[in-house]
């Protein structure tokens, strides 16, 4: 019986210790988090408006009903 009390206490605190030591990672991740700076996303090629992305959909769609016409014949 004592051996089974013995145990629990101790497997209990490798919880509890293993628990403080995971608060304590978190915490220090958190301060490095706010002392290092947020990448800049780079700003490489110009991207495409909604405009330029309707009219590709458009000449898209419009080969597709092409080749379909074309299948048919």
């Amino acid at each position: 019986m004592a051996e089974g009390v013995a145990l629990t206490i101790i497997g209990m605190t490798v919880v509890f210790l293993f628990l403080i030591l995971l608060v304590c990672v978190m915490y220090l991740i958190s301060l490095v988090a706010r002392v290092v700076p947020s990448p800049v996303p780079a700003g490489g090629g110009a991207t495409a408006g909604n405009a330029e992305i309707a009219v590709a959909i458009a000449i898209a769609h419009a080969h597709a009903q092409i080749e379909k016409m074309e299948q048919e014949q």
